[in-house]
């Protein structure tokens, strides 16, 4: 999987927590880790590094992309590179539920539910959705088709 991915493959992995799966994102030296597990809203957040994709851009210009928030029930990831965050829990993001003491809970900084890094030619990427959202296929599915 490590030199398909770095020959251009497109690693993509849904839902739940990275631990589950015998933490993945060591494959592709990535130190993301699991975070909160709650429904909050989401924005493009990727930083511009010099001589890296700017993620947001990428996205944001192509055909059938999310361009407001994006509020999803997801795994989240912590401990990811700013500029592999494609979408984030906003600042001062709380979460949404019915259930009486689950709402309102505030979101640590630097939760993202989509992640997209770079692997030599190829991306590493991770969706956090919980519940197969249209956005999120909408997300995969710009993703799958590549930059």
């Amino acid at each position: 999987v490590q030199q398909w991915c770095r020959a251009g493959g497109r690693f993509m992995v849904q839902g739940e927590r990275v631990r589950y799966t015998g933490n993945w994102p060591q494959w592709f030296d990535k130190e993301w880790t699991d975070g909160a597990y709650y429904r909050t809203d989401h924005e493009c957040q990727a930083i511009l590094r010099p001589g890296a994709v700017h993620w947001c851009q990428w996205y944001e210009g192509s055909k059938g992309s999310i361009k407001s928030r994006y509020n999803v029930k997801a795994c989240m990831l912590t401990n990811v590179d700013p500029t592999e965050v494609l979408f984030g829990a906003i600042d001062d993001a709380k979460s949404y539920s019915p259930v009486p003491g689950f709402g309102g809970k505030p979101i640590d900084d630097g939760s993202a539910a989509v992640v997209l890094g770079q692997y030599g030619a190829g991306t590493v990427s991770f969706f956090g959705d919980v519940n197969h959202e249209q956005e999120t296929l909408q997300i995969m599915a710009i993703i799958a088709r590549g930059y």
